[in-house]
């Protein structure tokens, strides 16, 4: 079984593993860092023990990311950890000791560190260095040898790379048996409806940058956004790149959009209709920060503070905060922030 994170680096370090074990993508499961501990609470419960890899995946409780694990590990599950993450080194420790492999390197991205360590065993290298480069353009963490990898394709394979990651990637397993199966065997088939899509959500980001321009405020070198959380990685990394800004702070509190208004009507008209058990409302709300200077401590520190969970790369992470504790936590983080 593969659990991957639920973004292109994910993806791509699971395709590479899969062409490496030729597993069943059945096999492939995929995660956000607040939903992991659920999955692997539900298949503590319901699977029988077997070999497991995790890529590229966190989690925002990391505390209890650990203990998931250990129990999964003594239930007689062998588990591989490849990470790019940061994680303190007594949390990767505690895991070894229990007999758990973890393959940690904060300088690559994931799908770089797993083309790495597999090397010898990837069965089709072309298709493994086209995941690389999605994974790790997609990441942004362009390494030499990633460098060296794009500068060996021809022009139409980069393009091919960048539409995959323009068009968006809400599927995994479609995603990768788009690679494996209809690339080669229908180049003009793959290509239409890649572009398609690509182009399609170009408009969409347009649109969505001027809305994030206009929501936006700065305070001497920090940006600032309320937004749908939907949107918050996105427009944290768009206000990162704007001329004299240093710490870009997306916060996902703003109301949602008029396609996300209308979903979430239907969803709770079919959970009234069909008498669904509705979840319990989350009051975390959740933070995207991007910066210029290594943050990822701070951000990690003062979400346990204020009672909540945080973490990430040196230079984009995340926290998930209380809702009652949202403005001290933003005051007491700006006002270390300026300090920086």
């Amino acid at each position: 079984m593969i659990i991957c994170h639920n973004d292109a680096d994910g993806f791509a370090s699971a395709g590479i593993l899969l062409l490496v074990n030729e597993d069943n993508l059945d096999d492939l499961r995929y995660s956000t860092v607040r939903y992991i501990n659920i999955l692997l609470k539900r298949i503590l419960n319901n699977e029988s023990p077997q070999k497991l890899y995790l890529l590229d995946i966190n989690a925002d409780d990391s505390d209890t990311y650990i203990q998931n694990l250990i129990m999964l590990r003594n239930k007689g599950y062998d588990i591989t950890i490849l990470d790019h993450h940061p994680l303190t080194d007594y949390y990767d420790a505690e895991l070894k000791s229990e007999g758990i492999e973890v393959i940690r390197d904060t300088s690559m991205s994931c799908s770089e560190l797993v083309f790495h360590y597999f090397i010898d065993a990837i069965k089709d290298k072309r298709k493994a260095e086209f995941l690389l480069c999605i994974g790790a353009i997609g990441d942004r963490i362009i390494t030499p040898f990633v460098q060296k990898v794009i500068s060996s394709f021809r022009r139409e394979e980069i393009f091919d790379v960048y539409a995959c990651l323009l068009a968006g990637i809400t599927n995994g397993r479609d995603f990768l048996y788009s690679i494996f199966e209809e690339k080669d065997k229908d180049g003009v088939g793959f290509t239409k409806k890649l572009y398609y899509r690509a182009a399609k959500k170009r408009f969409f980001i347009e649109k969505l940058k001027s809305r994030v321009n206009f929501l936006q405020e700065s305070v001497e070198s920090i940006s600032i956004i309320h937004i749908f959380r939907k949107y918050i990685g996105f427009a944290a990394s768009y206000l990162i790149d704007q001329d004299n800004i240093k710490f870009a702070i997306a916060i996902g509190d703003g109301p949602p959009d008029f396609k996300n208004r209308f979903y979430n009507y239907w969803q709770n008209f079919l959970n009234f209709i069909f008498r669904r058990k509705v979840k319990a409302k989350n009051d975390k709300i959740r933070i995207s920060f991007r910066s210029k200077v290594a943050l990822n401590t701070l951000v990690t520190a003062l979400s346990k503070k204020y009672h909540g969970f945080g973490g990430g790369h040196k230079y984009a992470c995340g926290a998930s905060i209380p809702q009652e504790f949202l403005i001290p936590f933003l005051k007491e983080i700006i006002r270390e922030i300026k300090n920086l």
